[in-house]
């Protein structure tokens, strides 16, 4: 279940149409690592003046895709428009964790410590979910090594949601081969950021400013923060 993105956000992130779809992605959000590196260093850079997020680059169909600090406020604003703290949390896995600091250690280790002190730790809308490792084993895409490691965790954690009441079935990443997997095979709701990213391009054309209100980070849910 794709979900379009780059309409709803250049339709000023107006809900009419996407009903269906925003009372889904209410109950969560998976992330894969290129979103949870823009929303943790991009908003690091916005803070300090930095340029760090520049330096990750991710893959998608075997082109380069780069970043920038304005990544950070188009990923937090589409996120916002949504209810980002108060209606629904983001979830990773250690696998989408492990990559994520592989790469910033990589990147920059002079700020690798306060990074993740000053930032990704006040993230309390930042959750994980940890798959079986028995579920890596019978998952056929790790057997014939068509998805990354990280990728298949997600995969393996909505399926596990399934015989829950309120499943998480959403996953948000910028990595396309897997984001049509994802939709056409798995059948989970799929976010794909470049769409969120021309969205915004398009939307601040003919609107000219994103809303301040959907820029700042949510305040701190007293009752969802003590869960995490």
């Amino acid at each position: 279940m794709y979900f379009d993105a780059y309409h709803y956000v250049e339709d000023k992130y107006d809900y009419t149409g996407y009903f269906d779809y925003i009372k889904s992605i209410k109950r969560g959000i998976f992330l894969d690592t290129a979103p949870l590196y823009i929303l943790v260093v991009g908003h690091y850079d916005s803070v300090h003046g930095t340029r760090l997020i520049s330096k990750f680059q991710s893959k998608s169909l075997g082109k380069q895709r780069n970043y920038e600090v304005y990544d950070y406020h188009y990923l937090l604003a589409f996120l916002n428009s949504i209810g980002l703290g108060k209606d629904y949390n983001l979830y990773i896995t250690p696998h989408i964790f492990t990559e994520f600091i592989k790469h910033l250690w990589e990147i920059d280790q002079s700020n690798f410590k306060n990074i993740l002190e000053t930032i990704f730790k006040n993230k309390w809308y930042i959750r994980e979910k940890n798959p079986s490792y028995d579920c890596f084993i019978n998952h056929i895409d790790f057997m014939r090594k068509r998805l990354e490691i990280g990728d298949i965790s997600l995969t393996i954690v909505c399926n596990s949601e399934s015989c829950l009441e309120k499943p998480i079935k959403t996953i948000l990443t910028d990595d396309e081969p897997f984001q049509r997997i994802a939709d056409k095979e798995y059948g989970f709701i799929v976010i794909y950021y470049n769409d969120i990213r021309n969205g915004t391009v398009s939307f601040k054309k003919n609107q000219q400013k994103i809303p301040e209100i959907l820029l700042k980070e949510p305040p701190v849910n007293m009752e969802n923060s003590s869960k995490r």
